[in-house]
């Protein structure tokens, strides 16, 4: 879900190869990690989401990456 959210803003996997990760992690440090311990990831992915974290997104990607 969240893999998702952020290649809708930006393709994640065209940043990589160009090697401009830092938008990226620039993203990541506004949205996620500025947050620190204030909030639990579920309350994080509600701010940014609007929904609680899920775990089928991540199983999606794994699932994806790996079993070509």
């Amino acid at each position: 879900m969240l893999y998702e959210h952020i290649d809708s803003i930006m393709n994640i996997n065209s940043t990589l190869k160009s090697g401009n990760i830092k938008n990226i992690t620039k993203y990541l440090n506004e949205y996620i990690h500025k947050y620190g311990g204030a909030y639990n990831i579920n309350e994080v992915s509600n701010r940014l989401l609007g929904k609680d974290l899920e775990i089928d997104g991540i199983v999606k990607y794994f699932k994806d990456k790996y079993n070509n």
